[in-house]
């Protein structure tokens, strides 16, 4: 009887242990911020993955956290996410014939990319536009808004140089965009 006393509570801890390690797999696998990458064709696939390879680890000074589904065309930095996505299609402000167009749209140049602006009620979309894919960047306005209610760039500049060593120009060539005059 002695024995049996001993190996219940033994038994419990083992069973508390183990749903513990499976809730905190599950509550894991929920934190994983919920993106829709886009329809991509295998080129611009392969050209997000090499770019996967060289995104840090923090933006803005938030860790990364993995995505859902995972994709080689998203990625996510912060609780209130600071979102890449790569091989999105081309900005509606930059498509004539569209009510977005906007034949006087400003980039922005920062490390290397050039980064178009796009407002959005939510935070803004900074996307380099002369790379050989689009990049997104969303950045919610908890991030980016500074007194002057205007966007920084300091997602944009974390991410510049992985832009820069993880596609290629809309030439085709390596480096940086041509910086303007």
């Amino acid at each position: 009887m002695n024995k049996l006393r001993v190996l219940l509570p033994t038994a419990a801890v083992v069973a508390a242990s183990v749903a513990g390690a499976v809730a905190w797999l599950v509550l894991s696998a929920d934190s994983a911020v919920a993106v829709t990458p886009p329809k991509a064709d295998a080129k611009t696939e392969a050209a997000c993955a090499t770019l996967q390879r060289h995104l840090p680890a923090t933006v803005d000074g938030q860790k990364r956290d993995t995505t859902s589904p995972d994709s080689p065309l998203t990625a996510a930095w912060g609780s209130s996410p600071i979102v890449l996505t790569c091989g999105i299609g081309e900005p509606a402000v930059l498509a004539s014939g569209t009510k977005q167009y906007d034949p006087n749209a400003q980039a922005v140049y920062s490390a290397g990319v050039s980064w178009l602006v796009v407002p959005g009620s939510d935070g803004y979309a900074f996307v380099a536009i002369y790379r050989s894919v689009y990049v997104e960047v969303f950045v919610p306005k908890s991030y980016n808004l500074a007194a002057t209610q205007a966007p920084t760039m300091d997602a944009p500049t974390d991410l510049s140089p992985a832009v820069v060593a993880g596609t290629t120009r809309n030439d085709g060539r390596p480096g940086a965009d041509d910086a303007p005059a």
